[in-house]
């Protein structure tokens, strides 16, 4: 059984501005400072992640298999496990240099097809049908 977050009928998540621990930006939901994508509605076909956020979440996009297009900004250094688990629809993506850590599932379940990753090597990623990818250093 899907939780509340992994839900088809969730099209966005709302944060009172009063709210301390959270807010929201277009229906996504982020911490407080807006430095942590936490989680993205599974109804979302494209995401312009804003500057600030620095971390992509465990299991952040889990679902969203609807999917296509996501903007990671320069300045998010870490993408966490799972982030884009089941994202069957998500074919590529671009990874700006400042990011330091993808953890070795957070495509799993994608039909990645091209990965443009700048600045860094992938360590270990657990990508499959990884001799098919178009990869670019």
């Amino acid at each position: 059984m899907p939780t509340l977050f992994e839900s088809k009928c969730l099209k966005s998540i709302e944060v009172d501005k009063a709210n301390q621990y959270y807010c929201s930006i277009g229906g996504v939901l982020y911490n407080k400072d807006c430095t942590k994508l936490l989680t993205c509605p599974p109804t979302v076909q494209k995401i312009d992640i804003p500057k600030s956020v620095e971390i992509i979440s465990e299991r952040a996009f889990y679902g969203c298999c609807d999917l296509v297009d996501v903007i990671i900004p320069e300045g998010t250094v870490s993408i966490k496990r799972e982030a884009f688990k089941k994202c069957g629809k998500l074919c590529f993506i671009s990874i700006p240099d400042s990011v330091e850590s993808v953890a070795a599932d957070a495509f799993e379940e994608c039909r990645l097809s091209k990965i443009t990753i700048l600045g860094y090597t992938v360590d270990n990623t657990k990508i499959r049908n990884l001799s098919k990818l178009n990869l670019r250093f």
